[in-house]
């Protein structure tokens, strides 16, 4: 489940995708299947809907109307994954979305217009990810111990840094210059623009599950 950036919404996903308004308890369901993964976007006006085989759904929270799109456009061998959307990351600026998909590929959207600009081809199963709109990169994190660093216009791979353990949490500094990962109980800090570390801090007492920055 997933509350609005207003405190305003819960969207419920179980098999299917219930839509709570918390002030007068009134509920709606979607006409969805198979949903994967859901987020809404930073004014609360849409929910993006990841589904099953590839399918990515855009809600009106105020006209209750929806489009959908495929977040790949040519068939996807059988082994490379099921197309399932594994998550969906709104950038900072509200502009654009990433789609994470289990066949090695990444998708980047324009909100306005649910048009596809990108597709981002790589290897393995991307389970999160950052976009930082003023260092203009995408940051990955990849199954199994991939950090991938990549130009948010062009779609080029620029750096992968391999660690020894799975990148469990990520984050986004708030001025989105750079961003913070953890691996194998070490938090590491790298310009979002290079790839270079500027800290790292060993934690102790095991791998972390959340990572955040302080306002």
């Amino acid at each position: 489940m997933k509350f609005s950036n207003d405190g305003k919404m819960l969207a419920v996903y179980d098999g299917s995708i219930r839509l709570f308004n918390i002030s007068d308890g009134s509920w709606t369901r979607l006409d969805c299947t198979e949903p994967s993964s859901i987020a809404f976007t930073n004014d609360d006006n849409y929910l993006l809907i990841g589904e099953t085989k590839g399918k990515l759904r855009i809600y009106s929270i105020k006209t209750g109307k929806s489009e959908t799109r495929l977040a790949v456009s040519q068939p996807i061998p059988e082994y490379f994954g099921f197309c399932l959307v594994n998550k969906i990351i709104v950038s900072p600026d509200g502009q654009k979305f990433i789609c994470l998909l289990d066949n090695s590929r990444i998708t980047i959207w324009n909100i306005k217009g649910f048009s596809k600009i990108k597709t981002l081809n790589g290897w393995g199963v991307y389970f999160n990810a950052v976009y930082l709109p003023k260092a203009n990169r995408i940051i990955t994190a990849c199954y199994p111990n991939d950090l991938c660093f990549w130009d948010a216009t062009t779609g080029k791979l620029l750096k992968t840094i391999e660690f020894y353990y799975n990148v469990f949490c990520m984050t986004e500094s708030p001025d989105g210059k750079n961003v913070a990962v953890n691996a194998g109980g070490v938090d590491h800090i790298y310009d979002g623009s290079t790839g270079r570390e500027i800290h790292r801090f060993d934690n102790m007492s095991g791998p972390a599950t959340v990572i955040s920055y302080s306002p």
